[in-house]
């Protein structure tokens, strides 16, 4: 079965576009930060593609909620990914206190989480989410849709539906005759065997004229 080179094309785009390639060291689930100090956030390079090299640019984002429910709270900046590191002064309106944060890097083709971590010391609200619930879906939010874990997670590709198609090997079937017409080597003993049996005859016919003319000879 052939594949096709086009969706061969699409699906390879899926993948590497929602790749590995960051994994936050700092802010991790038992990491609390708090309002008005500043914060650092640290990733590094998992050494699966696309490496931090590739991936160049990102926009870093506070994010709240849960599985199904996330909120954009703000824009934390912009930072290279080979520069492994962010410092952010938190705002202490910047939502309610608790433990349903997560940071979001995102590239045109490219975005990855955190695990979920605390912030305490801040007394701001979140439109359209609600603290007490964090992971039931508003009826009107700005939602993105991937799933993130407690544990620093990032995209794979089944998580989008993509997968690699291939086709299989034309291999055959072991009762296929055909592949009787392919020929049988043979082996050490079978072709000592053949030697034997082709040089008995030219034994005996050597013999046989010897004899002969020794009768010859004799008579």
């Amino acid at each position: 079965m052939k594949f096709p080179t086009t969706l061969f094309g699409v699906t390879l785009f899926l993948v590497s576009s929602t790749g590995a390639g960051i994994t936050t060291y700092n802010p991790y689930e038992s990491v609390t930060w708090n309002g008005g100090e500043k914060e650092t956030i640290t990733w590094v390079d998992d050494r699966k593609v696309p490496t931090l090299n590739k991936i160049g640019e990102v926009t870093i984002e506070l994010m709240a909620g849960g599985p199904e429910n996330q909120h954009v709270v703000t824009n934390i900046g912009k930072a290279l990914a080979t520069a492994k590191t962010f410092t952010y002064t938190v705002p202490k309106d910047v939502g309610p206190p608790g433990n349903f944060y997560f940071i979001k890097y995102t590239t045109e083709s490219y975005f990855a989480f955190s695990g979920r971590f605390s912030i305490e010391g801040v007394n701001g609200n979140i439109e359209g989410f609600d603290p007490k619930t964090p992971n039931v879906k508003s009826p009107v939010n700005n939602i993105t849709t991937t799933t993130i874990s407690s544990t620093s997670s990032y995209l794979t590709p089944s998580q989008t539906g993509a997968s690699q198609n291939s086709s299989p090997s034309e291999t055959k079937n072991p009762g296929d005759k055909s592949n009787d017409s392919v020929p049988k080597k043979s082996s050490p003993d079978d072709d000592q065997a053949n030697d034997a049996s082709s040089f008995l005859p030219s034994f005996l016919g050597i013999t046989t004229s010897a004899f002969a003319l020794t009768l010859t000879y004799l008579y």
